[in-house]
């Protein structure tokens, strides 16, 4: 929701002028400045792009804490990833932050088989995707998004610095290939405060 508060400050009517001289009209009209989350929203609009990459663009420092990059076996990412549900993934686990303020928990899943490398490469910096197009030759061309709410778990409401029971957005995400070859299975969960996401849809011309 977006309720907010306005406080009112009353003042005695009788000292004040009856009308109040006009002001001339503006050259020009003026557009409120953005929000700090309108700001560093993420934004899906027609092309495939990262949000380390993104982020990157508008000028925005983006750093990471990385929790966990190690093997896991999760049925529903391999569902996801066209794998049987006892494969081994990689899972990637982090914590980003926009101009030092934390921003979102990521947990990405990719085949292990595919890309071991993964797990020797730090990313404390940088993007995924990129690495993955530099060391694979992967190129993503299509994404498919599912934004839902959720009631984190008291562990992951810590992670994101909100109240126990408080609902956050979270966007689940299947990253392909030329080819429609599941690359990665991602969970991105949001802070409260950044629980805003924008889409850009255009038809072809």
């Amino acid at each position: 929701s977006r309720n907010s508060g306005r406080n009112v400050i009353s003042t005695p009517f009788e000292k004040a002028p009856r009308t109040a001289p006009r002001r001339p009209p503006a050259p020009f009209p003026i557009t409120p400045a953005a929000s700090f989350t309108e700001q560093v929203r993420e934004t899906f609009a027609g092309r495939v792009t990262g949000f380390y990459k993104q982020q990157s663009i508008l000028g925005h420092d983006i750093t990471t804490q990385v929790l966990r990059n190690g093997i896991a076996v999760n049925a529903e990412a391999a569902q996801a990833l066209q794998l049987d549900p006892t494969d081994e993934l990689i899972v990637l686990e982090r914590l980003r932050y926009v101009n030092g303020a934390l921003h979102q928990h990521v947990e990405t899943y990719l085949p292990a088989s595919k890309y071991p490398g993964v797990l020797a490469h730090d990313f404390s910096s940088g993007s995924l995707f990129d690495y993955l197009e530099q060391a694979y030759e992967v190129v993503m061309s299509r994404n498919d998004l599912l934004a839902r709410v959720e009631v984190p778990s008291a562990a992951m409401a810590h992670l994101l610095q909100a109240k126990p029971g408080t609902a956050i957005l979270a966007v689940d995400s299947t990253v392909y290939s030329e080819g429609d070859t599941p690359v990665a299975f991602g969970i991105a969960r949001h802070t409260p405060a950044n629980s805003e996401i924008s889409f850009s849809m255009r038809n072809p011309s």
